[in-house]
This record gives structure tokens, C-alpha cells and sequence, in this order.
């Protein structure tokens, strides 16, 4: 099968975010940084074999100085120092073959940048991965995809096969916002 492009990986992305928009509320206007990379790459960043995809976060702050108006003449200008802090995350995919799972990777790294930007820092790792695991999860079924969606309950890593399904019934049962509510003391807002 054809190995996905980086041009179509971002037209997915684009569609998928569209789709999570109008599902969730996701935020889809910030820039979100896609990278397509090898196998190696991924295992380095990741720490396993078995990633298709990953979303790292950074931080960035930025000072500036701004001249304020209100200059008279003979008087000295007046500045101010501003801090600008932006939260980025951005998204890689490995360079797998295109087909039904990097739309689902997608949904899932997706999901960390809405987690990331609207709940903050996970202080727990099984409930961030079960919470976009879930949603991922919801994706693949509304669209077909029972095997897949069997699938994620198989994963020999427990953060995410665990958090799954603690936080699938909790989405389906009071949806999405409600869910969340649930579960934002697993989660620090930025100080910024």
C-alpha cells in the first residue's frame, strides 16, 4: 500500500479537525505542527516499537518590548515589557501505509493538543491516554471500524488499554463535555 504523504496526512488532519470541531467543540484555528517521520525516529521519541504517531509538547515564551503612546515632545519615550507564552504542541506520524488507522492515530494526537490546551498538564497518564484513546475509540466506530475499535481493548499497554476502558463508558454514557468535567483533577492548569 501506498506509504501516507505528508500533503495527505495534513488534508486528514485538517478534515479530521473539522469533524472533532463539530462532534466536541475542539478548538480547530491554532496552527498545529505536523511531521511525518521513519520508524526510528519514532521509536526514538516514543520509547516503543509500536507507535504510529505521537504529539510533543512544548512551551514557548517570548519577550518583547512595546512603546506606548502619548509621546510629547522633549519627554522621554515610555516602554513596557511583555511576555507572550504560547503552548504548542505538534503532531508526528510515522510513515506508514495510509489506510483506516492514521485517521484513528490522528483523532487520538488530536485530542492530546484539545487535552493539552483546555485542561493543561496530565498528572495522570492512564486517564489522558484513555481520554483520547475514547475518543479515538468513538471515531473508529461511528465510521465502521469494530476491528480497530476491538482493538484498542488489546493493547498490551495498560495505560492505554486500562484507561480506555475506564473512560469509553463515561463518554458514552454522558458524552463528551460531561466526561471531561469528570475527569479534569487528572489534569494541571498552566501557570503562565
Amino acid at each position: 500500500r501506498e506509504i501516507i504523504t505528508y500533503q495527505k496526512a495534513l488534508k486528514l488532519m485538517r478534515q479530521l479537525r473539522l469533524e472533532l470541531s463539530r462532534t466536541y467543540g475542539y478548538d480547530a484555528s491554532h496552527p498545529i505542527p505536523l511531521h511525518i517521520i521513519d520508524k526510528k525516529t519514532m521509536t526514538e521519541k516514543t520509547n516503543s516499537q509500536y507507535s504510529l504517531g505521537c504529539m510533543n509538547y512544548k512551551r514557548q515564551t517570548t519577550t518583547y518590548t512595546k512603546v506606548l503612546p502619548g509621546l510629547r515632545s522633549g519627554k522621554k519615550r515610555r516602554t513596557k515589557k511583555e511576555v507572550k507564552v504560547e503552548h504548542i504542541c505538534e503532531i508526528y506520524l510515522l510513515n506508514a501505509p495510509s489506510g483506516n488507522k492514521i485517521p484513528a492515530v490522528l483523532v487520538h494526537e488530536l485530542t492530546h493538543d484539545y487535552l493539552f490546551h483546555h485542561l493543561g498538564q496530565p498528572l495522570n497518564s492512564t486517564v489522558n491516554e484513555g481520554i483520547c484513546e475514547a475518543v479515538s475509540g468513538a471515531w473508529l466506530l461511528k465510521h465502521g471500524h469494530k476491528p480497530q475499535f476491538e482493538a484498542i481493548k488489546k493493547n498490551p499497554l495498560t495505560e492505554y488499554s486500562g484507561g480506555f476502558r475506564k473512560i469509553y463508558p463515561q463518554l458514552k454514557r454522558y458524552g463528551f463535555k460531561r466526561m471531561l468535567e469528570m475527569n479534569k483533577s487528572s489534569f494541571k492548569r498552566f501557570s503562565d
